[in-house]
């Protein structure tokens, strides 16, 4: 590698390191007006989906998970049932602050398979997921989960970080989120409880963009 090279490579590397960093800085105020909270958004899901349950986390995993806003709900359809959990945060200094279930769930004694990416169109918009079952004490679940930021969607953080930079870069909004949809599964096929949570996600996806691009 020659010099004229390295040189290139270190111009890079310090303009890259100046625009996060003043990027950083434009984001110690983040925009926090909300007409609404996060939970309000669920309520408005389409009416043959019925809320059953709210979950409140204590005050100890919300500081742990360094939360803004949340929603932890149950809802039930016909016979079926799915949570959905998701964590807000109004700043992008916080887009680390979800807990992989990658990491979570073994932590708490679950094994996972089957673990799958995949991408879905809602309305006019992708969503790239990524499910998984987790199995404990004879209990299983199907999770399907992704990363938010702004209107676009990861399976994992480091993409979803990128999305962030380029957002603050064309300044859009610094809001992120971290989404879950879990399915018990019972005699549940792979397939259908994948199925069930997608048509509960149709329902949830576009009242939930619309609360997340509202203050941009």
């Amino acid at each position: 590698m020659g010099p004229n090279l390295i040189n290139r490579y270190l111009i890079v590397i310090v303009c890259f390191a100046i625009t996060a960093f003043t990027i950083y800085q434009k984001d110690n105020n983040p925009n926090i007006s909300k007409d609404k909270s996060i939970n309000q958004v669920v309520e408005n899901i389409a009416t043959e989906w019925k809320i059953s349950d709210k979950i409140d986390l204590n005050d100890k995993v919300i500081m742990a998970l360094d939360l803004d806003d949340y929603v932890f709900k149950t809802f039930y359809k016909s016979n079926y049932q799915v949570s959905l959990y998701v964590g807000y945060y109004y700043s992008s200094k916080k887009i680390s602050a979800a807990h992989s279930p990658l990491v979570c769930y073994p932590g708490q004694g679950w094994d996972i398979s089957n673990k799958k990416k995949s991408k879905e169109i809602i309305g006019k918009h992708l969503i790239n997921l990524m499910s998984m079952e987790i199995t404990n004490s004879g209990k299983k679940e199907l999770i399907i989960y992704w990363f938010q930021i702004y209107d676009k969607t990861s399976t994992g953080t480091f993409i979803q970080k990128m999305y962030s930079l380029l957002n603050m870069i064309t300044r859009k909004s610094s809001e992120n989120a971290f989404v879950r949809v879990s399915i018990p599964m019972n005699s549940l096929t792979s397939e259908k409880a994948y199925n069930i949570g997608i048509d509960f996600i149709k329902d949830f996806y576009p009242g939930f963009l619309d609360y997340i691009q509202e203050s941009s």
